[in-house]
């Protein structure tokens, strides 16, 4: 599915953007998905 594979990827471009500016390192933490639509993306 073509629009899930770009949302994820946006989705996963925001998070890491957001984390490496505030000083994180996305790599060392888990990411866990909740809501509604987690279970597209988990």
């Amino acid at each position: 599915l073509g629009w899930w594979r770009i949302a994820n990827a946006k989705m996963a471009e925001a998070i890491r953007s957001v984390s490496v500016a505030k000083g994180y390192d996305p790599r060392r933490y888990p990411l866990v998905a909740f809501g509604g639509a987690a279970a597209q993306h988990a």
